[in-house]
């Protein structure tokens, strides 16, 4: 079985990883802590992986050319972040280490939020549903017994904002916004 070490701090590691996220790390292998309560130095990171197959770095973690050079049963340095410019990758691979880095996750989120928004702010379509969250609020309002807010007046809304906002589309082209 692989033995790994995560360099996580104990406050950073329940950040990191749950039980559910642990459990599955140790059914893989024997999995060891940073038990220090703080970010470990190169040589207190050597002596505390020492016979670990990998190690799973934090963030803030050094992979320093000294780490490298002193772990003999080190096969892979997993960081749990994008930024590896604190790790010496020159020396891990003469050392045979594999060295990895977490993907950019968030990117494809960002992405699809801007089309999204750009989609919005081309047909109106936050504007058109305003007036469908006023009607709620109306609800609301009748529900909670504040105020009693005549909704049915506010139906044919739901029908002339959609209209208002396509017929303001060409009138926006035409005045040049």
């Amino acid at each position: 079985m692989a033995r790994i070490f995560l360099t996580h701090p104990p406050d950073a590691l329940k950040n990191y990883y749950g039980d559910r996220a642990v459990a599955g790390l140790k059914a893989l292998g024997e999995v060891r802590f940073n038990s220090a309560g703080r970010e470990l130095s190169t040589q207190e990171l050597i002596e505390a992986a020492r016979g670990c197959e990998l190690i799973v770095s934090y963030r803030q973690t050094p992979g320093e050319a000294e780490l490298f050079r002193n772990s003999p049963d080190l096969v892979a340095f997993s960081r749990c972040a994008i930024d590896i410019r604190n790790v010496d990758v020159a020396v891990a691979s003469e050392m045979g280490i594999l060295v990895t880095q977490a993907s950019a996750g968030f990117v494809a989120s960002v992405a699809e939020w801007v089309v999204g928004a750009m989609v919005d702010l081309g047909r109106g379509i936050s504007a058109a549903s305003a007036v469908g969250g006023v009607i709620l609020l109306g609800v609301g309002f009748r529900l909670l017994e504040i105020r009693r807010v005549r909704v049915v007046s506010f139906l044919p809304a739901l029908v002339l904002a959609p209209v208002f906002v396509w017929l303001a589309g060409p009138l926006r082209v035409a005045l040049g916004q």
